[in-house]
């Protein structure tokens, strides 16, 4: 395994100093994708079945080789130059390949979404948000997801419905809300509801 991380190491390194250069090459960063996902099979082999976690990558190689920064840098860049389908193809692997009973998904999961709605697949979007709310109704992400997809359908008393659950003119906006708050401003924009609106942007300022 130390021969595959130490190409990991040295592939990752080539993609920042790439960045820094001010270039982007794509190829470097997915040939890093593979020997990450290479990796990341070695891995759960050591492990019994239902107990391999996402964060157990870092936490067992004392954070030397930082994946899940790596990993995000890696989604944003794809985000940045709109590459929605490839994000998806992403999220869906790492979510199938971790078992999720200890660490949240969430931040997959709303990228999932995220990029659905970005391909005008807002069926798709709405059941998969669906899904997810109805197993974690306390999660932001997933209320906020749930509200995008039904308002990428049309369905904007759908997604009143949802957020007037969680916030109405009197709940202040903090840490566990603010996700909410922020597609709440939506809604309201498209309803062009100044009053609710302006609150909203005091609230969240």
């Amino acid at each position: 395994m130390k021969k595959l991380w130490d190409l990991f190491d040295k592939a990752s390194d080539k993609c920042y100093k790439e960045i820094m250069q001010g270039k982007l090459d794509d190829k470097v960063w997915k040939e890093t994708y593979e020997l990450l996902l290479e990796i990341i099979e070695k891995e759960a082999s050591k492990h019994q079945k239902g107990s391999w976690e996402f964060y157990m990558l870092d936490d067992e190689t004392d954070y030397e080789h930082d994946v899940e920064g790596w990993l995000e840098d890696y989604l944003d860049n794809l985000e940045e130059e709109e590459k929605h389908a490839e994000i998806l193809q992403i999220c869906e692997k790492i979510l199938e390949m971790f078992d999720w009973k200890e660490v949240s998904s969430s931040d997959f999961k709303i990228r999932i979404v995220f990029s659905l709605i970005a391909q005008k697949k807002g069926e798709e979007a709405l059941a998969f948000s669906k899904k997810w709310y109805d197993e974690d109704k306390d999660d932001q992400n997933a209320v906020q997801a749930y509200i995008r997809s039904k308002i990428e359908m049309k369905d904007m008393d759908g997604a009143k419905e949802i957020l007037n659950k969680y916030i109405d003119e009197n709940t202040e906006c903090c840490e566990e809300n603010e996700l909410i708050f922020q597609v709440a401003l939506l809604v309201f924009k498209l309803e062009k509801n100044k009053t609710m609106q302006r609150l909203i942007e005091k609230k969240d300022s």
